[in-house]
C-alpha cells in the first residue's frame, strides 16, 4: 500500500488474503493490468535455523546449487511444466537486465531502510534461478525473498506489523529509485552483485 499514495503508481495486489495463489496465477494477474514490473514478495526457508538474510532473485538459469534448491522447492507449489521453461528462453534473455536493475535497487533499499532499526541484517544479493512465479511475467520481474522463517529472530520479526510496514517502505522505495533510474544511461547492474 506504499505506493498507493505516490502520484503515478498503480498497484494491483494478486491477493488480499492469506489463501493459496497458483504460480502462474500471479504473473497472469500482472500481464492481464499490464504492469510495469512484478514482483513476487516471499519469506525464506532453509533446514538451518541460523540461515538468515534478504535476497533478491531474477529469472535465469544458475549454476548455484542453493538457488537451484530454492528454486524447485518454491515451483513445487506449480501446475508449469518443465516444457514453459524452454519455450521461454528468448523472453527471459530480453528481461533479465532490466529485472536485475530493479532486483538490485530493491535489494539495496530492504537492507539500507531495515539495518536501520534491526541488528545483523544480512545481505545475501541479487541471484538468478528458474522460479515459475516469475516465469510468465511479459515485463521485469523479481521475487523478493525478506527474511527467514526457519530463524526464530526473523521469524518473530516477520510476524512484528511494525517489520511489514518497513519491508514494504524499502520496498516502495526500491521501486521508485528503479523508475527514477530506468532512462539515465550506463546506469546498470548485474545480477550477482
Amino acid at each position: 500500500h506504499q505506493l498507493h499514495k505516490e502520484p503515478g503508481f498503480f498497484v494491483t495486489l494478486t491477493r488480499t488474503k492469506d489463501k493459496f495463489l497458483d504460480l502462474d496465477e500471479r504473473s497472469k494477474i500482472a500481464n492481464e493490468k499490464q504492469g510495469d514490473i512484478f514482483i513476487s514478495i516471499h519469506a525464506n526457508s532453509a533446514p538451518h535455523a541460523e540461515d538468515k538474510g534478504i535476497e533478491t532473485y531474477v529469472l535465469n538459469n544458475t549454476a548455484d546449487r542453493a538457488a537451484q534448491k530454492l528454486a524447485t522447492a518454491e515451483n513445487s507449489n506449480s501446475r508449469s511444466s518443465e516444457l514453459g521453461f524452454i519455450l521461454s528462453d528468448l523472453q527471459i534473455n530480453s528481461k533479465v537486465d532490466e529485472s536485475s536493475r530493479l532486483a538490485f535497487f530493491v535489494k539495496s533499499a530492504l537492507i539500507k531502510n531495515l539495518k536501520t532499526s534491526y541488528a545483523a541484517i544480512i545481505n545475501r544479493g541479487v541471484k538468478q534461478a528458474l522460479f515459475y512465479v516469475l516465469l510468465g511475467a511479459h515485463m521485469p520481474s523479481i521475487m523478493a525473498e525478506v527474511s527467514f522463517l526457519s530463524n526464530p529472530v526473523e521469524e518473530k520479526r516477520l510476524r512484528s506489523k511494525k517489520y511489514q510496514t518497513e519491508v514494504a517502505k524499502a520496498i516502495a522505495k526500491g521501486i521508485k529509485r528503479y523508475f527514477d533510474e530506468k532512462d539515465k544511461p550506463e546506469m546498470y547492474v548485474k545480477a550477482g552483485r
